[in-house]
């Protein structure tokens, strides 16, 4: 019998691989495209980019709000995260844009850019590597290697 932590981790890699990696290979360079196309003029500001950089927008998250028993609110702000080239691309650090009040508030995560771009390029390679190199069984056309006759 299969212990149940085979089972998990089988599992766990067949979505990271198949389902995840496909998604997070598109689905990087689409929020990048749409943040170049409907950029937030307050981000843009607030990065305060240079001559010659662009801000690529790589991820997005809501604020929220946790209240445990009698202690006060825990309020986490919103925010989006920014690869800054060629910033990002030469100290290796993502900058996330907070929604506080009364203005924005930037944050520089060192070393960030790096996990995000070779995350990124794994995704990447597990997608040809699954998808497009060596095709699903159930998606191969049945004596598609023979001749016709």
């Amino acid at each position: 019998m299969v212990q149940w932590y085979v089972t998990l981790w089988r599992i766990t890699w067949w979505v990271f691989s198949r389902l995840w990696a496909p998604l997070m290979a598109i689905g990087l360079p689409v929020l990048a495209l749409y943040g170049a196309l409907e950029p937030r003029q307050n981000d843009i500001a607030a990065l305060e980019l240079h001559r010659g950089e662009f801000a690529f927008l790589i991820g997005t998250g809501g604020g929220s709000k946790t209240c445990t028993n009698w202690q006060p609110c825990v309020v986490t702000p919103g925010g989006r995260s920014y690869l800054v080239v060629p910033r990002s691309l030469l100290d290796g650090s993502v900058f996330a844009v907070r929604d506080t009040e009364p203005h924005l508030t930037v944050e520089r995560q060192s070393g960030a850019a790096v996990i995000v771009i070779a995350i990124w390029f794994l995704c990447i390679f597990g997608t040809w590597y699954y998808w497009i190199r060596k095709p699903p069984r159930h998606l191969t056309i049945a004596g598609a290697g023979r001749e016709a006759r």
